[in-house]
């Protein structure tokens, strides 16, 4: 038995380092790639110093509807920060596989992919960024299914279809919701982003969106530990709210 066990986390090890040594090859492969045969276009703009491009970029941050903006991504995620960062947690608690939620990852993956292809033109004309609205409120709904998926889980814990399957349909609607919102939300931020700056101005709003992401999930943790308890299991609250 503990050779089976020493040898099954010498697989997962390996594979691991394999698949990582694949991606950082293709990275690598690509990078260069495109650094070879993608040829730099003249943009038409006066050259711009790098001092000169950061100078404009504090002169932007001024701006009342950059300002607004940056308001909007710092917020809007927190409504979702339960069901992102403490969902599958719940599910392996009741006793859901990590092996089975892993395989429904890389069938919701699929979706992830599909839908910015087949939403990119959604995002082709003046207002890209109500892709984003649209999804907003759904997105916040399935919060509700998420607690009646924990909630429903079998006690003791059996394999059944039927809850496999809601399972499945929650994480898909909610890789589809999450996977529109970021299509509208980067066709914005092409829309809006100078061409003059080059690709500092998109980097900065990423970075901004990226911390948006992050620091909900990181304060959702304490909340939901702080309210357990108290008000029953934390996470029902929160992912309602």
């Amino acid at each position: 038995m503990l050779r089976s066990l020493v040898g099954s986390e010498m697989c997962i090890r390996d594979s691991l380092e394999g698949v990582i040594h694949g991606w950082g090859v293709l990275f690598g492969a690509v990078t260069l790639a495109v650094a070879v045969l993608k040829p730099e276009v003249p943009t038409g703009f006066e050259e711009v110093t790098v001092v000169g491009v950061y100078r404009d970029m504090v002169a932007v941050g001024r701006l009342p509807a950059f300002r607004r903006l940056l308001a909007i991504l710092m917020t809007s995620k927190f409504g979702f920060a339960a069901v992102d960062a403490i969902l599958l947690l719940r599910l392996q608690a009741a006793g859901f596989p990590k092996k089975h939620l892993a395989l429904m990852g890389v069938g919701v993956s699929v979706l992830g992919i599909a839908v910015p292809a087949v939403l990119s033109r959604s995002v082709a004309g003046e207002n890209p960024f109500d892709l984003f609205s649209r999804f907003y409120r759904p997105r916040l709904a399935l919060g509700m299914a998420a607690v009646l998926v924990v909630c429903t889980a079998p006690d003791p814990w059996s394999f059944s279809y039927i809850y496999y399957a809601e399972v499945m349909v929650v994480l898909a609607l909610l890789t589809i919701s999450s996977s529109a919102m970021f299509v509208g939300q980067m066709g914005l931020f092409a829309q809006i982003s100078d061409p003059r700056l080059g690709g500092t101005y998109m980097t900065l709003l990423n970075t901004v969106a990226n911390l948006a992401f992050k620091w909900p999930n990181s304060l959702i943790f304490f909340l939901v530990d702080l309210s357990t308890g108290v008000l029953g299991d934390g996470f029902h609250l929160w992912a309602v709210l």
